[in-house]
């Protein structure tokens, strides 16, 4: 067979056999399969969230308080159940959580001033705070320099804490100013906050505050005019001279009768 191969090719072509066409594949081609790829991409994102702050409170007293609570707290679950402290906020208590939120202030808006002065002792040339000539004191707050030195008065008025204008804190604290000056005015508001706090564009800064303050908008509001009616015609109309004429009707006079 693998020579000659089958013996029906060896008879005439009318001789051979009649097989069976081959029948076609009709079934239907499989559709081809497009590979699909899936892939998962898990983004952890980390959203910082302060469950207090000056942006929550209109009144910075009520944060200073609750902060001072806080870090109480926080001091006294590291020390035995002897020593802790309890009762009523000090005033120290009530200054370091000013303090506190005071750099943190800083911190969000002088950062590259606050790395200048670590660094180098002094600010860039190009830096808004340049004209104030900062510094870090001892307590890591940023403070006006100046020529007040050598002069009689507390630190804190000769070199008052730098506080950006725009922040909420800052807000705040005009606020609270504000209110214990008895609603003073502008300068006098400004004038008493400069003894502790410089302010950046500190004069916009407490008029908007001022601006905004409800007790002194309905202290100085002005008076509705009410709206007058129409003049009379008598009073309007062109007329000839005594054309209308008053007369004024009184009772007895009672005259005492005596010298003079």
């Amino acid at each position: 067979l693998w020579w000659h191969g089958p013996k029906w090719l060896a008879h005439p072509h009318n001789a051979w056999p009649v097989g069976q066409p081959i029948a076609e594949d009709t079934s239907p081609v499989r559709d081809e399969r497009q590979s699909e790829q899936r892939v998962t991409v898990g983004v952890t994102a980390h959203v910082e969230c302060n469950s207090i702050g000056p942006e929550r409170y209109g009144c910075v007293e009520r944060l200073f308080r609750i902060t001072a609570y806080c870090q109480r707290f926080v001091r006294n679950c590291r020390l035995p159940a002897v020593p802790r402290q309890g009762g009523a906020l000090t005033v120290a208590e009530l200054r370091k959580a000013e303090g506190t939120w005071v750099r943190m202030a800083q911190s969000e808006a002088f950062s590259s001033e606050l790395q200048a002065l670590s660094r180098k002792g002094r600010v860039v040339a190009t830096s808004r705070l340049s004209r104030l000539d900062p510094f870090l004191d001892e307590e890591g707050f940023l403070r006006v320099g100046g020529r007040l030195e050598n002069a009689e008065l507390p630190p804190h008025m000769k070199h008052p804490v730098i506080l950006p204008g725009d922040h909420a804190l800052t807000m705040g604290l005009i606020r609270r100013c504000h209110a214990r000056q008895m609603h003073a005015g502008t300068t006098h508001t400004l004038a008493i906050l400069r003894q502790q706090y410089w302010v950046l564009k500190g004069r916009t800064q407490v008029k908007k505050v001022i601006r905004h303050c409800f007790a002194c908008r309905r202290a100085m509001a002005r008076p509705i005019q009410p709206r007058m009616a129409a003049l009379p015609s008598s009073r309007v109309v062109e007329a000839a001279a005594f054309a209308h004429t008053g007369m004024d009707f009184a009772g007895p006079l009672l005259i005492r009768v005596g010298k003079g």
